[in-house]
């Protein structure tokens, strides 16, 4: 009976093993609220999804964007001791990029969406302003709705890098450290 079970069991491990990838969900019709991290859609409707490295790379050289990071920026672990400094790790971008954290954040109070709105706008010109490349991290929803709330308020030439930084990293492309910008 045991042997029964563990042939039954590496079965279902090679089945599971290989069945293909589960495809990517849908587009949802505004902006995603859920968990930041999860799979992500393969379209951005209004926006260039670039879906290599090499495609991002060859977007910027071509459209010259705005890059914007908006990945989260690392909180101070709970078990520190208060007063204890905390310097977190540099932060890695795409060279030229400005970093706006958690600006993809789907709940956003009024006035920091409005300021995410302002900063692009400073950044790239009032709508239809300069082209814009969003980015964050592989399966991260912020870089998909900081992308779609720009082409949402007029922006025309928005990019969008689903690969992220860790994408740009493993094709081996220049990098800068940066530090968050205010927004």
């Amino acid at each position: 009976m045991a042997a029964d079970r563990r042939a039954a069991a590496g079965l279902l491990l090679l089945i599971a093993a290989a069945s293909p990838p589960a495809p990517p969900p849908p587009e949802p019709p505004g902006l995603w609220p859920g968990a930041m991290e999860g799979a992500v859609p393969a379209t951005l409707r209004g926006a260039t999804v670039l879906p290599t490295p090499a495609a991002a790379k060859a977007w910027i050289a071509a459209q010259h964007p705005v890059i914007i990071d908006v990945a989260p920026a690392p909180k101070k672990p709970p078990a520190m001791a208060a007063g204890m400094p905390w310097l977190p790790a540099a932060h890695q971008d795409i060279y030229g990029s400005t970093w706006l954290p958690d600006a993809g954040r789907a709940v956003l109070h009024a006035d920091r969406a409005a300021a995410y709105i302002h900063k692009a706008a400073t950044l790239a010109g009032p709508p239809p302003g300069r082209p814009i490349l969003l980015y964050c991290h592989p399966n991260c929803w912020a870089s998909w709705n900081a992308a779609k709330v720009l082409v949402g308020v007029g922006y025309r030439h928005v990019g969008w890098f689903p690969g992220g930084i860790e994408g740009w990293v493993a094709a081996g492309y220049d990098l800068q450290r940066t530090q968050p910008d205010s927004y």
